[in-house]
């Protein structure tokens, strides 16, 4: 399990990396109002204590593991579709934070506001320890204990009975 979770993490992170990068200095799409939504966004995220981004970090993958167990428990292509939403959805639009979604958003944000590559590496630093790393942990706690402890006590366990 941890072997499929660090080459998933690391798939995630090179691959928001790689988008954004080609996001940022190759479409040229780093206009001011973009610059200024997406460096605000950071700000807000790399400005959380510990605890305020862990919690955050729970809500959302209870919510994103919750969006999963419903597209996989519909019948229909329509369920499936409402069974993501509204999870998703709901996680955005409340605030909380998961890890992938920061992978992206905070290095884009660094990639237009670093002056130089050792300055972009060092502003990356500050992302992994003062964001990442508590998100990362709230969203294991939030998939492990509130969905698949749950999931498993409640549904699976009176099978094995």
């Amino acid at each position: 399990m941890v072997r499929h979770w660090s080459l998933a993490f690391a798939g995630n992170f090179a691959g928001t990396l790689a988008f954004g990068y080609f996001l940022i200095f190759k479409s040229g799409l780093a206009s001011q109002a973009f610059s200024d939504f997406i460096s605000g966004l950071a700000a807000a995220k790399t400005s959380l204590t510990f605890s305020e981004a862990f919690l955050r970090g729970i809500g959302a993958n209870w919510l994103v593991c919750l969006a999963v167990v419903l597209v996989q428990s519909a019948m229909s292509v329509p369920g499936k579709i409402m069974g993501a939403w509204f999870p998703v959805m709901a996680f955005v639009a409340i605030g909380f934070e998961h890890s992938v979604a920061n992978m992206f958003i905070v290095p884009l944000a660094n990639m237009i506001q670093a002056t130089s590559f050792m300055g972009w590496i060092q502003m990356l630093g500050e992302f992994v320890s003062k964001n990442l790393v508590p998100v990362t942990l709230g969203n294991v706690v939030g998939g492990m204990v509130f969905v698949a402890m749950f999931y498993d006590h409640l549904l699976m366990r009176p099978s094995r009975r």
